[in-house]
């Protein structure tokens, strides 16, 4: 397996709805709008994705950590869960095949969704 050697972080902060961004902004602050994507990067070119949102991350202490070490020794890591999203998708692009077959097997074709808002009033719930 290739080698990591590069960890980009992109902050983002994509934009609520008009009607929910007060009341999330007052209730969150900043915390729940700002997310950070994860760009791994290996020595033979390949890219894996991942998202944190949350408090600040310690993207340096993900370099430390990761840099140059085999993204195969980190699958199943009960550490840094935003960098599993990276490594397995780097891993299955490396052999070929979804992330979710490095998993086990498929259980199902469709995922369960929901959905929440912050409690507001009527009019704006509507």
């Amino acid at each position: 397996m290739p080698l990591i050697t590069e960890i980009e972080d992109h902050v983002v902060f994509p934009e609520y709805h008009d009607f929910n961004a007060t009341f999330l902004a007052r209730s969150h602050g900043g915390g729940t709008q700002g997310r950070v994507i994860l760009v791994v990067k290996t020595d033979d070119g390949l890219e894996g994705l991942g998202e944190y949102w949350g408090p600040v991350l310690d993207v340096e202490e993900l370099r430390r950590r990761y840099v140059g070490t085999d993204p195969c020794d980190w699958l199943n890591s009960p550490v840094d869960l935003w960098m599993n999203m990276a490594i397995y998708d780097l891993v299955g692009k490396r052999l070929g095949v979804p992330a979710w077959k490095l998993i086990g097997p498929k259980v199902r074709s469709w995922m369960p969704v929901s959905a929440w808002t912050m409690a507001q009033p009527p009019a704006a719930m509507a």
